[in-house]
């Protein structure tokens, strides 16, 4: 029983964050988003709200590194 309720803390956490960065169609990043959140479960983390909070931070890290990128070229 325990294994569905990380499923669903997974899911939870993918569809909040796929609305709120607005990728919900875009199913590259939909994946990327669902792998984190899946490395994250693995790493211990099992409530939605705490997996939305560690994985916004990575993704603000990655996406900020990407910007930065961006600029310099």
């Amino acid at each position: 029983m325990q294994e569905w309720s990380n499923v669903s803390a997974v899911n939870a956490a993918l569809k909040s964050l796929c609305r709120e960065l607005g990728v919900e169609r875009d199913r590259q990043s939909v994946l990327q988003i669902a792998t984190l959140l899946m490395r994250l479960s693995k790493e211990g983390l099992r409530d939605a709200e705490d997996l939305v909070k560690s994985a916004r931070t990575q993704l603000g890290i990655s996406f900020n590194h990407q910007e930065t990128n961006a600029v310099d070229e």
